[in-house]
């Protein structure tokens, strides 16, 4: 979590990388504007995350040294993905006064729905094991603010059901593992894949103080990502 003396940075631009699951997405904040690549599939992440961070910094006249913050999705999720994040990101800043955050994955799926959805409760969810998925539930309050309200953990697929209420909204990957029926029958919404995961997310968390909880600066040098939560 990111310490209380940590304020969200003042930049006009500002790069933003998730590779936590199949879903490929770089998205770029230059002045007002903004603009995202995605691409979905496996073992595509080592050429289309640098491809895409070329293309988006051509697209808007920029160079990698006009780059004043990068963020990262920064896990759970896949080792190679959240490597090949973090190593883009670290070349890319290395020797530079510019900053590096990461993003808590699951915080960023929540926040995505938010930012385009209403609802009381969502469940972030990512592939693990077979028969378990990461999982963190969030809640939105009366007055719009989003926070979790359970630890980020692998659960058992018959855990997440348990905890599911009807209009509950669940987005990430591995939702099709879940009963069908018993989304049917609680009217539970799902948001799956690139719906749920993209760079986008992580520029909207670091427009507002609200999901300062969720964001971490980290030194370029040193940073590693979390590949998978603690141990609650």
């Amino acid at each position: 979590m990111i310490s209380s003396n940590t304020q969200k940075p003042s930049a006009d631009i500002i790069l933003a990388i998730e590779t936590s699951t199949p879903v490929c997405s770089v998205a770029l904040k230059a002045g007002d504007s903004e603009l995202v690549k995605t691409e979905t599939g496996t073992g595509i992440h080592s050429e289309k995350t640098f491809i895409f961070i070329d293309e988006l910094l051509a697209e808007a006249g920029l160079k990698p040294a006009d780059v004043q913050v990068v963020v990262l999705s920064g896990g759970p999720g896949s080792y190679t993905g959240l490597r090949i994040a973090s190593s883009a990101a670290k070349g890319l800043l290395f020797g530079r006064e510019s900053a590096l955050y990461s993003c808590q994955t699951l915080a960023s799926i929540a926040a995505g729905v938010h930012r385009n959805q209403k609802a009381k409760r969502i469940h972030a969810v990512l592939n693990a094991r077979r028969t378990h998925l990461y999982h963190q539930m969030f809640q939105v309050s009366d007055d719009g603010i989003l926070t979790h309200s359970s630890p980020s953990s692998v659960l058992a697929l018959s855990e997440i059901e348990s905890v599911l209420e009807k209009g509950d909204v669940v987005a990430g990957t591995g939702i099709q593992r879940l009963s069908r029926d018993l989304l049917l029958e609680k009217q539970v919404r799902t948001y799956r894949d690139d719906e749920a995961l993209s760079a986008s997310n992580l520029l909207y968390m670091m427009k507002t103080d609200d999901f300062l909880p969720y964001l971490r600066e980290e030194d370029v040098a040193s940073y590693e990502p979390v590949y998978q939560p603690p141990e609650a």
